[in-house]
């Protein structure tokens, strides 16, 4: 807005400019024409009333130069009046001829122009001050969304089942943005060299991509899913941990035994995170009862 202003009124004074130019010049010629034309009326009806001029006499001379040292006024008088009444009188033709009205509505023009320059720097001091408040508004709206949007987060990492620190699923970011867009047995290898490297987001990320994928249900399985559920784990998102866990010791029955106990013992770590202190021993129990001789479940009863 305010370089608009600026603009507008460079473009106003560029024009009054010009025209100002035009109107000195015009002035002072028709000035000079006026003057010269005064001059001759002058000398033309000053010789027609005194046609013979009779020179002075010496003691004439002498009076008069004394006169003009004493500083008398008497032989000054006559020329001062002579020359006021000739200046008056094309002046006040000048101003009243259409040339003196509109010089007069030019230097109007002139004075609003200035005026308006005045504006405008007020206006653009009043702009640069409202520009320097929006930009602290604009800071102070982008914290209040990102407070809002870390307040989300956290609602949804509790409604998952983790803590306020925890990550949701959404908030998982993979080493390389565009692994998803790969084929799933590429998304897998890439995830499984994640897990193993201890970069459990993109582990979890990968994984959960790979097991919620209706279209293609080749990575399903209990060794998957397991990873699955570690992954969120670690990520603190213990309630999806343990609906991927309850997964990966069902498909262990009949894929892979071996899942079945390191599944169950990951969901009593997930159970106990989230303080379910009922859900915990129940499925120890069941982890002890299943699979008796399993690592894990030895190593619970040595615990014991």
């Amino acid at each position: 807005m305010s370089r608009r202003l600026g603009l507008r009124s460079r473009q106003v004074r560029g024009v009054y400019a010009g025209i100002s130019v035009v109107a000195v010049i015009t002035m002072l010629a028709i000035l000079s024409a006026l003057e010269g034309r005064a001059d001759e009326h002058h000398e033309k009806g000053h010789h027609e009333a005194i046609p013979e001029q009779v020179a002075p006499s010496t003691h004439e001379v002498v009076a008069e130069h004394e006169a003009v040292q004493s500083g008398s006024s008497a032989a000054e008088e006559p020329s001062h009046v002579v020359l006021g009444q000739h200046k008056s009188g094309w002046r006040v033709v000048l101003e009243r001829s259409a040339f003196g009205q509109a010089y007069r509505a030019f230097e109007e023009k002139l004075r609003q122009a200035a005026e308006l320059d005045q504006d405008n720097e007020i206006l653009r001091k009043r702009v640069a001050a409202l520009e320097s408040e929006n930009g602290h508004l604009v800071d102070a709206s982008f914290e209040c969304r990102e407070e809002i949007r870390a307040n989300g987060l956290k609602a949804d990492s509790v409604a998952e089942g983790g803590v306020e620190t925890s990550r949701t699923i959404a908030s998982l970011k993979t080493a390389d943005p565009d692994l998803l867009k790969k084929t799933p047995k590429v998304i897998f290898d890439a995830a499984a060299e994640a897990f193993a490297k201890n970069d459990y987001e993109t582990a979890g990320k990968a994984f959960v991509y790979l097991v919620d994928n209706s279209e293609d249900d080749a990575f399903q399985d209990a060794q998957t899913l397991y990873l699955t559920g570690v992954s969120l784990y670690k990520v603190g998102n213990y309630k999806r941990a343990v609906g991927y866990l309850e997964k990966a010791e069902t498909h262990a029955k009949v894929e892979d035994l071996s899942y079945g106990p390191r599944a169950l013992g990951w969901m009593a770590l997930c159970q106990k995170k989230l303080g379910n202190t009922r859900a915990e021993k129940n499925t120890i129990r069941e982890l002890i009862q299943k699979y008796p001789r399993s690592p894990e479940a030895r190593r619970l009863n040595r615990n014991a």
